[in-house]
């Protein structure tokens, strides 16, 4: 995850002497499992309990901040990590969006909409917050193995077939540590700003496939249905319902089904592209994906 792949980002280099992680309990394996990084300590912290989360922040310069997406609390969770931040005087806060052609506050969607009232509060409280918007995550494409392998297909509404700029969730760390790493005297021009964030491609739908049936070792066909179609789908798949429409209608927006909320952009942000330089492509995603589309593993 883009939270994991920012402390590993961040522990490499000298980047940074101390790294707090925060977790809702730390005794929990997955949250241990962190301390294997000797730069790292836990702190205990719930987005529903202020005073924990002010404690989890105090005394740190710079926090990252990316939460679960999906649900109404989202908003909620975020801004209370916000306010406890400026609470405790930390000077920048690094947070992980959504795709920017998604983000309104009359959205469907429930993390787009969600965003729109994060962005709303920060710009309304001068919060020192940046906002980094990432394209589709590469990460996302394993959720498609189990169909391709028993159909030969991957089923999602296509559309007009554009270019994206897919990135990994290990590029999304590289650019959140070289944005929370700047000089202090640097920080300000970044405040208040949202920069897209892209993997070094751009390219449709049918190209990942492609890579994907290379890797697999067969024909993976593209199976074009409608938003709705994929809504349902996901639905009976196990998805609660206000996330499977949610994701539905990303789809509907990126493939030019829908028109976007926000101007669709082609590129990295030039101030985060002199930053830093995503390096997974797709085809090294679809080899690390290889032996979860094999029919034969």
């Amino acid at each position: 995850n883009s939270g994991g792949a920012t402390l590993s980002k961040l522990s490499q280099g000298g980047k940074c002497d101390e790294i707090r992680a925060m977790v809702r309990d730390p005794e929990k394996e997955n949250a241990k499992a962190l301390l294997s990084n000797d730069k790292v300590t836990l702190v205990r912290g719930d987005f529903q309990d202020m005073e924990s989360l002010k404690m989890a922040v105090k005394g740190a310069q710079r926090a990252f901040l990316v939460s679960t997406a999906g649900t109404e609390q989202q908003s909620e969770n975020e801004i209370n990590f916000i306010k406890a931040c400026q609470a405790e005087g930390v000077e920048f806060v690094v947070r992980i969006s959504t795709c920017n052609p998604l983000i309104a506050l009359d959205s469907k969607g429930v993390y787009a909409r969600a965003h729109a009232l994060i962005e709303q509060y920060v710009q309304e409280n001068n919060s020192p917050v940046c906002d980094l918007n990432p394209w589709w995550f590469m990460d996302n494409w394993a959720a498609y193995a189990q169909e391709a392998n028993s159909d030969g297909q991957i089923s999602l509404p296509y559309g007009k077939r554009p270019k994206h700029g897919f990135i990994h969730t290990h590029d999304i760390g590289g650019y959140a540590a070289a944005l929370l790493t700047i000089p202090s005297n640097e920080i300000s021009q970044h405040i208040g700003q949202h920069y897209d964030i892209c993997g070094p491609q751009w390219v449709t739908w049918e190209y990942v496939i492609n890579a994907l049936s290379k890797e697999a070792g067969y024909e993976i066909k593209m199976n074009d249905i409608t938003w709705q179609q994929l809504a349902e789908a996901l639905k009976g798949a196990g998805f609660p319902d206000l996330l499977a429409t949610s994701y539905a209608l990303t789809f509907a927006v990126m493939e030019e089904i829908q028109e976007p909320k926000r101007p669709k952009v082609t590129a990295t942000a030039p101030v985060m592209a002199s930053l830093y330089k995503p390096t997974v492509t797709v085809e090294e995603q679809a080899k690390l994906l290889a032996p979860l589309f094999k029919k034969d593993k």
